[in-house]
This record gives structure tokens, sequence and C-alpha cells, in this order.
């Protein structure tokens, strides 16, 4: 839910996560369910909130011994025009410094001494392992020569994920077709 004066929005939303520590990558896709989807029914949304439109976000993260490549990519459809200087505003500044934010507080927190700390180094299981797994292939691809450093100039391929027959792309695209097939199957 996200309120900025008396605009007061919600979002339904599939989260998915996926680690490919063959390539050292890890791909997190959010995409909202649009007004009218069944789930709506289920949990509608509260009072004096409104689903603005349909947000679906992917990244992909190369974690590396002193770098982290992120490509970002998202796709917004709302139910009104978005001006041309507000679009430019967002992604000049806006996001930017959305993300610088969030990586100085999350680093802060991961820190020694910060508050996730102990969590971070005691988890053997889950998605902090799962993390610190993952950094550990790419800064090995790295110094093994299999990956350069990447920087802003020298980015990670789309191949790098994208050309695996059983990787997360491949999944998205099976799961796309079947749910077309399965609402043109009902629409008979």
């Amino acid at each position: 839910m996200v309120g900025l004066g008396f605009w007061r929005t919600v979002e339904l939303q599939e989260a998915t996560m996926a680690f490919d520590h063959d390539r050292g990558a890890c791909v997190l896709m959010l995409e909202d369910y649009p007004p009218g989807h069944e789930l709506w029914t289920t949990y509608p949304p509260p009072p004096k909130r409104t689903v603005p439109g349909v947000v679906q976000c992917y990244t992909v993260a190369f974690p590396q011994a002193h770098t982290l490549a992120i490509a970002y990519t998202s796709c917004i459809q709302a139910n009104v025009a978005v001006p041309d200087w507000l679009v430019k505003l967002l992604c000049v500044w806006c996001f930017p410094e959305m993300v610088r934010r969030m990586l100085k507080a999350g680093g802060g927190a991961a820190q020694e001494g910060g508050p996730h700390y102990d969590l971070i180094r005691n988890d053997r299981t889950g998605l902090y392992a799962e993390c610190e797994r993952l950094t550990a292939t790419g800064t090995a691809m790295e110094q093994d020569g299999n990956h350069p450093t990447y920087t802003s100039r020298t980015m990670p391929p789309p191949s790098a994920v994208t050309d695996r027959p059983h990787g997360i792309v491949a999944f998205e695209a099976t799961r796309s077709a079947w749910e077309k097939h399965e609402k043109s199957s009902a629409e008979i």
C-alpha cells in the first residue's frame, strides 16, 4: 500500500525469486495482478484505496567480489496518462536516489553490528545462505576469469540468463504460454 497525500493505492502481486548458481545470477520478478483478477475478490483492497494500474518489474543481479551488477526493467500500465516530465523526473532523480538509499540502508543493516548481521551469519539454509552462496559463486567466477569484473560499461549480456534451456526465462515463457492456453480453453 502506498499513500501520498490524498492518493492511496494498493497492489496485489506475485513475486518469484530464483538463484542460478551456474551463472552467478539472481532473478527477481514482481508482477501485479490487474483489476478484475479473481484474487481481488479473495483479497479486496481496503476502503479508500485504489488499484492504480499494473506494474511488472524484472531484476537480474550478478554479485561479484567488489561489485554488484543489476539489470532492472519495469513495465507500467497506468489507468491514466502519466506526463512525460513526471516520467523523466522519476527515471532521472527519484528511482536512482531510492536505489542509493536502499543499498545504503541494506548495507548498513548487514554490516557487523547492524540489526541483521547475526541473522545473516547464522543462516545456513534460507535466503541469506543462498545470497552468500551466490556471492561466493560470482566471486569465484570473476577470479577464475569466467566473468569480467562487471561495471556500468561492462554489464553481463542478456544471454547470461536467457540461453539456458531449463532456466528461469524458459520456465516463464512456458508458464505464459500455458496461462494463455488455459484462458483460451476457458473461453471455448
